[in-house]
């Protein structure tokens, strides 16, 4: 694949999942039509606990365990592509109300003088340049922990409504993306392994990046109730 024809949004995910990978071609095909996505049905993320070793102040390791969800393949690009849509609008909001060169977060902000983008080390470095130029300053640091895990699905819902300008409710292909990511479903991966007698030191092996076929997906994982669904009216995958 060339990367510089595929369009930015555009990644292909080396893990599997319940459906097989998407050619590019395919894959404009799906995330273009608006009719596609209203009748697209979304596939359960995968969840799966890694665990992050960490060195604290005393130099002991810590082992944090992090809580991941991974959506389908074919899912992850409608992500990706309807992220894409909404930055764009996103960014000509913060021009807008004269906040773009305040607002870091889940934006990519391009590096002068070089084809990429910056990082923290660089938000950081701008920040402290910054404090040592203004001398006798306070400066705040707030932690936010949970982001994603307690965002308010009706917050969120306004808030896409109002990127989209002249709308007083989601388009309906909008609508199935949002409604996929409040009340997103999800199965655990140690059960699937199980219930699909999967090695883990062998699951690689696994053909077209495809745990199973649809219907052994409606029979040994929906049949056997492992999809679990999100029921409260907060948080949201991190995808």
């Amino acid at each position: 694949m060339n990367r510089e024809t595929s369009p930015c949004w555009f990644k292909q995910r080396n893990y599997i999942h319940f459906d097989s990978r998407l050619s590019l071609k395919n894959t404009i095909k799906l995330v273009t039509n608006p009719a596609c996505i209203i009748k697209h049905s979304f596939y359960p993320f995968i969840k799966d606990t890694l665990c992050e070793k960490k060195i604290n102040n005393s130099l002991e390791r810590n082992v944090k365990e992090r809580q991941v969800l991974y959506a389908s393949h074919a899912d992850s690009h409608i992500y990706s592509y309807y992220a894409h849509l909404l930055s764009e609008k996103y960014e000509q909001f913060l021009l807008n109300k004269g906040l773009a060169n305040h607002v870091l977060a889940f934006r990519k902000i391009p590096k002068p003088q070089s084809e990429k983008n910056m990082c923290n080390i660089d938000f950081a470095n701008h920040a402290f340049r910054e404090i040592v130029s203004l001398g006798n300053c306070v400066a705040l640091v707030i932690d936010i922990k949970g982001f994603f895990d307690n965002l308010d699905h009706e917050i969120l819902k306004q808030n896409w409504i109002c990127l989209l300008e002249d709308q007083n409710f989601l388009p309906e292909d909008h609508y199935c993306v949002y409604k996929s990511l409040t009340k997103y479903s999800f199965v655990e991966k140690e059960q699937l392994y199980e219930k699909l007698s999967i090695s883990k030191n062998n699951h690689q092996r696994l053909p077209n990046y495809k745990y199973c076929h649809p219907s052994t997906f409606r029979k040994l994982i929906r049949g056997n109730k492992l999809i679990q669904i999100n029921s409260n009216n907060y948080a949201i995958p991190q995808v």
